[in-house]
């Protein structure tokens, strides 16, 4: 029983002993994002000539917001005093803008209504009047001087310039089935507008008017184009525009412990240079001979949240934009501190100890071996015994008969 007893604790005290380290991840859902991160910045329809726009609005806290462009994502933000805001690029023509909304642990919630901004092109340096237009007028078309009474030849989504009073709102209707570009006039009344759906090949009646910010309407009379549809491309066609794509997930860690993310990159031209602006004064650059994925880490160094800008260009000189963001905490801080109160001197003292105990297993097989061998020597004598007293009372009979 003794031996059963100390065998029992010598096993329970050893066995910890030989035990390893384990990294134990839990998922624990978060409450459910039942709100979208509406845009409010830009506004929708927007026409521009910049190749990077802002996309700004409302979120709830805490959550983060991805924006995606035409259904590919476009730049990561951190919900900050409810409000996010992401740096995307703009292809040319429209940018079809969506902000979708998701809780801490990387469940999405709704979507937002979507935006439509126009990236136009950079129009040609007009001629400008000495003096300020007070009259509406067409400058050119396409990219030739426009004469009265000619008939221009243009592309499917034609561009049409010229002046107007400052400020003015200027239409452009293309017939038979209405189609309308609407633009503004600047400061010195110059104006463009290319329109973004296509038109059929064939003649088009256009009118131009323009309201003046006095509220007259100024029009043009009604001019025809030609509409020349894109013939066969005879060259190889470019390939797309690079973009950086990332699997972003949330993420926080302490200072000091380092993010990962993987990234790849899809269309342009390889090799290709990123460059990674960390937010806290670094830089990485990394020299990429193909789009496979790759992963890029850093150490941050205090608790906050940072915006990371990852920059790609092509061996073109295209460029591509991904915004990500990274939250570092203290360990005292909103990850929470342990509840458990500090062993004291004895058990620490045991904790010690009991990685060495395994020095007692030896002995305590020994101790088992002899005690079964003094059992087997005890059991043996025992036999001897038993012969030699049966032996002795059967000869003590025999004399007596």
């Amino acid at each position: 029983m003794v031996l059963l007893c100390a065998g029992v604790i010598i096993a329970g005290s050893t066995w910890h002993g030989f035990a390893d380290s384990y990294n134990v991840t839990a998922h624990v859902d978060d409450v459910p994002v039942t709100v979208p991160a509406p845009i409010t910045q830009p506004a929708d329809q927007l026409h521009t000539t910049d190749s990077q726009i802002d996309i700004s609005g409302t979120c709830p806290v805490p959550s983060y917001v991805k924006v995606f462009r035409d259904g590919q994502l476009a730049g990561v933000s951190a919900c900050t005093s409810a409000a996010f805001a992401v740096r995307i690029d703009l292809a040319m023509a429209a940018n079809h803008i969506q902000a979708k909304v998701y809780n801490m642990t990387n469940s999405e919630g709704p979507a937002s209504s979507p935006v439509t901004i126009y990236r136009d092109a950079l129009p040609v340096a007009p001629t400008v009047p000495l003096y300020v237009p007070t009259t509406l007028q067409l400058d050119t078309v396409e990219r030739g001087d426009y004469n009265p009474g000619s008939t221009p030849r243009t592309s499917t989504n034609p561009t049409v310039s010229g002046f107007a009073p400052p400020y003015s709102d200027i239409v452009v209707t293309y017939h038979s089935d209405p189609v309308t570009c609407r633009t503004k006039a600047d400061g010195a009344g110059w104006w463009t507008c290319t329109l973004n759906e296509s038109l059929p090949g064939g003649t088009h009646h256009v009118d131009i008017g323009a309201r003046t910010p006095e509220g007259a309407w100024l029009a043009l009379p009604t001019f025809e184009i030609v509409v020349l549809p894109p013939l066969p491309s005879l060259v190889p066609q470019l390939s797309p525009l690079p973009v950086v794509n990332v699997d972003f997930r949330y993420q926080t860690h302490y200072p000091g412990q380092p993010f990962s993310w993987t990234l790849d990159l899809k269309g342009g031209n390889p090799p290709f240079k990123v460059t990674v602006n960390w937010g806290d004064g670094s830089e990485s650059t990394y020299i990429r001979a193909d789009g496979n994925p790759f992963t890029i880490t850093h150490a941050f160094p205090q608790n906050q949240t940072y915006t990371v800008f990852v920059k790609s260009m092509d061996t073109d000189g295209t460029p591509s934009l991904m915004q990500l963001f990274a939250i570092v905490k203290a360990k005292d801080g909103a990850m929470g501190v342990s509840a458990t109160k500090p062993p004291g001197p004895i058990i620490t003292l045991l904790a010690m100890l009991q990685r060495y105990l395994w020095i007692v297993w030896p002995a305590y097989i020994a101790v088992i071996l002899m005690v079964f061998s003094y059992w087997l020597g005890e059991k043996e004598m025992y036999r001897h015994f038993m012969m030699r007293r049966v032996a002795h009372h059967g000869g003590g009979k025999g004399r007596r008969l």
